[in-house]
């Protein structure tokens, strides 16, 4: 006779809070169009609590110079409806959303980041510097 090995659902959100850290969290929460025909986003910063695993550096060699793409997989609480476009700050580095699976297994969502240039997100730049008292409005 088989032995089935059931696995509690509340095992992984143990494990998951056993190696998870806090980062902030920047959620687009509009996008307009300002006065002068440019598009904006409106973000908001929230803090979320997950686990950041590193996976896979890549490097381009170009004529006008090198460039490295880092990608991460991160894993949260599904109670936590993050989304493609949300940014997490780690350490001073950037990383956007890029895939996410459309369901939760087992109470844990994984979705995988990529590391970004800040400058090329103008709004959110300007946003991270306020928040931190770089700048003033």
């Amino acid at each position: 006779m088989a032995i089935k090995h059931i696995v509690p659902p509340t095992f992984f959100n143990q494990a998951l809070n056993l190696f998870s850290a806090e980062y902030d969290w920047y959620i687009a929460v509009e996008k307009f169009i300002d006065d002068m025909g440019k598009p904006k986003i409106k973000y908001e910063k929230r803090t979320i609590k997950g686990s950041l695993q590193p996976k896979a550096s890549t490097i381009n060699f170009e004529k006008t110079g090198n460039t490295v793409k880092q990608s991460y997989d991160f894993y949260c609480s599904a109670i936590y409806r993050i989304n493609i476009g949300d940014i997490i700050c780690y350490y001073g580095n950037w990383l956007q959303v890029n895939e996410m699976q459309p369901y939760d297994e087992w109470g844990v969502r994984h979705c995988g980041l990529d590391m970004i240039n800040i400058n090329a997100y103008r709004d959110l730049e300007e946003y991270a510097k306020f928040i931190n008292g770089e700048e003033t409005i």
